[in-house]
């Protein structure tokens, strides 16, 4: 293996080893989030621990234009795993453990360039993605400083994406008039035909 993977699985393996399940979110500012400031050398920190484990961590080194987004809580680990969730292990070129793939695993692969590269660069980390209300990104957006664009870390098999999953709902009235079916005009002035034209 080359020395950056060795220093990737060193970190993912430290990162997986917090227990940081979102429910329920028992996270301590004291355990990964000083993990990570102490792995961001030469780069300005700044912690803000918003009360029921949501917790921010801006990591700002230079004056970067982008910013880099990785949240670092979990989903909470299921009965099927058959080996400790938190203990990340290596076989055949793949590493599991919780959190591993979303997206600790980039958080690792991040510190390990950052350490390598002298660049002017941002890092947000945060502890509220998988469940709750939001609240460390609400409160970021209202309190950060102005970046041009914002590359969110998640998996997307290693696809470049504008967007990710997410829900959108919307109310839609479509009207018409009665009928019966058999009627000249049921196609046309059936409310749901027209919502059928329009989907």
């Amino acid at each position: 293996m080359s020395a950056r993977i060795d220093k990737v699985l060193r970190h993912l393996r430290a990162l997986v080893a917090f227990d940081t399940q979102n429910p329920p979110r028992q996270i301590d500012p004291s355990g990964l989030f000083s993990y990570l400031t102490d792995q961001l050398d030469g780069f300005e920190c700044q912690l803000d621990d918003l009360g029921d484990g949501c917790i921010n961590l801006l990591a700002v080194r230079g004056q970067p234009r982008i910013l880099f987004n990785f949240h670092i809580d979990t989903v909470p680990a299921s009965a099927q795993w058959e080996s400790d969730p938190l203990r990340l292990q290596v076989e055949n070129g793949r590493a599991t453990g919780l959190g591993a793939c979303d997206i600790k695993g980039a958080a690792a692969c991040m510190l390990a360039a950052v350490a390598d590269s002298p660049g002017d660069v941002a890092l947000l980390f945060s502890s509220d993605e998988e469940a709750g209300k939001s609240r460390c990104i609400h409160h970021f957006l209202e309190h950060a400083p102005e970046f041009d664009g914002v590359v969110v870390a998640e998996p997307t098999r290693a696809q470049a994406v504008l967007a990710h999953r997410g829900i959108a709902s919307g109310r839609l009235q479509f009207t018409g008039h009665a009928g019966h079916a058999s009627d000249s005009r049921a196609m046309t002035d059936s409310a749901i035909h027209r919502a059928v034209r329009w989907a």
